[in-house]
């Protein structure tokens, strides 16, 4: 049990960022879904591969400034 704070923590930060992430992913896989239906299967698959590597990278980016901090 933490004690209550009135500020954001590390913890609060990192868990921010990453609930934060599953929320983009989901709209991007809601996203993607409706390209598909539309008959835009090329621009999903090209969305789909950015968003692979835009999502590591922010995670990437969320472990190290919750660490340095």
């Amino acid at each position: 049990m933490l004690p209550p704070v009135s500020y954001m923590t590390r913890a609060d930060q990192f868990l921010f960022g990453t609930t934060l992430l599953v929320f983009l992913a989901l709209g991007e896989a809601v996203a993607t879904g409706g390209m598909t239906k539309k008959g835009q299967e090329a621009r999903a698959q090209r969305v789909d591969r950015w968003a692979r590597w835009l999502y590591a990278a922010a995670f990437a980016l969320i472990c190290v400034v919750t660490l340095v901090q």
